[in-house]
């Protein structure tokens, strides 16, 4: 599940509308415990209205900015003539900030320090804060002000790692040996389906624990405001060797949903799918939650939903908090 779109079924503000709360709850947030896979999921949304990923890598987070592009052609067609790399200014509240924009071509390979990164299949700009970065290329260190005359299509590798406070940037154009072997695609090979009994729609990219009703994305059967579907989240991987989807229903899923999903599949033209039906789920009364939320906050007083989200039992019908989380802020005392 998103981090904005839980605020949402909770009734916190939406980040999509309030850019000061993005900042504040995304690029702040902490390294996220294993429970939150609603974090790692997260800005869909939010990269369609403000057109950014935020890489959530723990100091750099602040500092990198990942571009999506969701147009269908070829990558390697479509960005032939974009420069390497150029220089944007944004505006914000009257302030004026400066980025590098870095463009590229599908297949270049990503690496954080320490780690073997990935080779990009899905968002091929990627944007860094002048002030907070040092850029080079082949270990050369550049600035706006000499930035390097060379095409997205050059690009083979980028290396990323903090020093000095800074984010050090290596666009690297030549590659011996080529990309190791262990070095994978970061498109989805799998993907799992919520189909929740009053209709509502939920996604996340890995084969999900089946009766945990808790953790996912939310997504739309038909396009959205945001430009934004079911069948875009899953075009992303869907075609690539080895892909797998699980539609997972609930024993409380109209017929009407299931047929709806697995006639998708067939529309989308996945044969590798797995459905799996009658999964048990549950919903609280009014009562429930207010006991539940009154002994929470005897073992944590403060209150923080992502604490409290964490404590809620996997069986629970995550598309009734919406509706019911007002009682778990009463208890708490908050608005």
């Amino acid at each position: 599940m998103k981090t904005e779109e839980l605020d949402k079924k909770i009734g916190m503000p939406d980040i999509d509308t309030e850019w000061a709360k993005f900042e504040k709850e995304v690029m702040g947030t902490a390294k996220p415990s294993p429970k939150h896979t609603f974090l790692k999921s997260f800005t869909t949304k939010a990269a369609a209205i403000a057109g950014i990923i935020f890489l959530l890598g723990g100091a750099i987070a602040s500092a990198v900015i990942v571009i999506q592009n969701n147009d269908s052609q070829p990558q390697a067609e479509k960005f032939e003539y974009k420069p390497l790399v150029e220089v944007i200014q944004q505006k914000h509240k009257g302030k004026e900030t400066s980025f590098y924009i870095v463009h590229y071509c599908e297949g270049v390979w990503i690496q954080h320090e320490g780690e073997k990164g990935h080779i990009e299949e899905e968002y091929f700009q990627m944007a860094f804060r002048v002030a907070q970065t040092v850029m080079q290329i082949d270990g050369k260190p550049f600035t706006q002000k000499n930035l390097p005359r060379m095409r997205n299509s050059h690009l083979k590798k980028i290396e990323l790692k903090r020093q000095d406070g800074k984010v050090m940037v290596n666009l690297i154009t030549q590659l011996s040996g080529g990309i190791p072997s262990g070095v994978t695609g970061n498109a989805p090979r799998i993907q799992t389906l919520f189909l929740f009994p009053n209709g509502m729609l939920g996604i996340i990219d890995k084969k999900a624990k089946a009766g945990d009703w808790q953790h996912y994305s939310i997504t739309d059967w038909d396009e959205n405001q945001w430009g934004w579907s079911v069948r875009k989240e899953m075009e992303r991987g869907c075609h690539r060797l080895g892909y797998k989807a699980y539609i997972y229903a609930s024993a409380e899923t109209p017929q009407q949903y299931i047929d709806r999903a697995t006639r998708m599949m067939d529309e989308m033209g996945i044969q590798n799918y797995e459905l799996v039906k009658d999964l048990p789920i549950a919903h609280w009364t009014d009562q429930q939650y207010r006991q539940w939320a009154q002994l929470q906050k005897q073992k944590h007083p403060q209150y923080d939903w992502r604490w409290l989200f964490d404590q809620l039992p996997e069986s629970l019908d995550g598309t009734d908090l919406h509706d019911k989380w007002h009682i778990v802020k009463e208890v708490y005392g908050v608005k």
